[in-house]
C-alpha cells in the first residue's frame, strides 16, 4: 500500500489485470452503491435498527474490498460486527469513523482514477 494510502494501488491494478477501463467502471460502480450504502448506514444509526445496519455495513465492505481499502474495510467490519451483536454504545462513533475513512478512500481513488485514464 502506498505511504499514507487509503488502498493498495498495484493491488487493485494488478486484480484488474492493468485494465484501465475496468478501473474507471469499477470507480463509478462504487460511487453510486456507497451513497446509498451510507445513506443506509445513516438511517440505521439514527433509528437504531441494527438488521438495517449489518446489511449497510456489509454492503459497504463489498465495494471498498474492491479497491484493496484495508482501513475503510475494517470499520466496515467492525460495524458489521457490532450490529451483528446488537451493541449499540460503539455504533455512532464507528458509524462516524467509516465515514471519514469512505470520504479519504473516495478522494484518493478520484485522484487514482483520474491519473490512470485509458
Amino acid at each position: 500500500m502506498a505511504a499514507g494510502g487509503r488502498f493498495d494501488r498495484e493491488a487493485v491494478l494488478d486484480r484488474l489485470d492493468e485494465d484501465l477501463e475496468l478501473l474507471g467502471e469499477l470507480f463509478e460502480d462504487y460511487l453510486e452503491d456507497k451513497d446509498e450504502h451510507l445513506a443506509k448506514v445513516r438511517s440505521a444509526v439514527a433509528s437504531s435498527d441494527m438488521k438495517l445496519l449489518y446489511d449497510g455495513a456489509h454492503a459497504l465492505r463489498g465495494c471498498v474490498a474492491n479497491f484493496c481499502a484495508n482501513s475503510a474495510f475494517k470499520v466496515a467490519t467492525e460495524l458489521q460486527n457490532l450490529a451483528g451483536a446488537n451493541q449499540t454504545s460503539a455504533v455512532v462513533a464507528t458509524a462516524q469513523k467509516l465515514e471519514s475513512e469512505i470520504e479519504l478512500l473516495t478522494q484518493e481513488l478520484r485522484a487514482f482514477v483520474a491519473e490512470n485514464k485509458p
